[in-house]
């Protein structure tokens, strides 16, 4: 199934302000992911900053615990500290929790690891909407 025949998303990126967040960021824009809304997290020091998605600013707010309410799909590309402290509270929300890097949800979710494997360069997320992966399958 294609991203347009899926209905659009209320998505967050954590670690929006790092390369592979911006990337995500990016990903979602070539692919034409259906996102109906976007939140942008990072750490304190990021906040208030903007990013662009579409041709729209976006700005950069901080990351707790609280900022998942109302999300579909949460990316996390923080980092395993990050992800196992955030992504439970994604999950409770409600939001599907993909992290594309595959680090850190292993612990974060009851023994089951969360996030998409690397299998023929494609991702396997809990999403219908599938993601490039560029490098090394392992």
């Amino acid at each position: 199934m294609r991203a347009q025949n899926i209905a659009p998303k209320r998505v967050a990126i954590v670690g929006a302000t790092g390369a592979v967040g911006v990337e995500i960021l990016r990903v979602l824009e070539r692919r034409n992911f259906p996102v109906a809304s976007l939140r942008l997290l990072a750490s304190k020091r990021s906040i208030g900053k903007t990013l662009e998605f579409r041709g729209k600013p976006y700005k950069v707010e901080e990351l707790t615990a609280d900022a998942f309410k109302g999300i579909d799909v949460a990316f996390f590309s923080a980092g395993a500290t990050r992800s196992r402290e955030f992504a439970p509270a994604a999950k409770a929300a409600g939001a599907v929790v993909i992290e594309p890097i595959g680090i850190g949800l292993r612990e974060a979710s009851e023994g089951r690891r969360q996030s998409p494997r690397a299998k023929n360069n494609k991702l396997e997320a809990e999403s219908p909407c599938d993601f490039d992966f560029h490098g090394q399958s392992s």
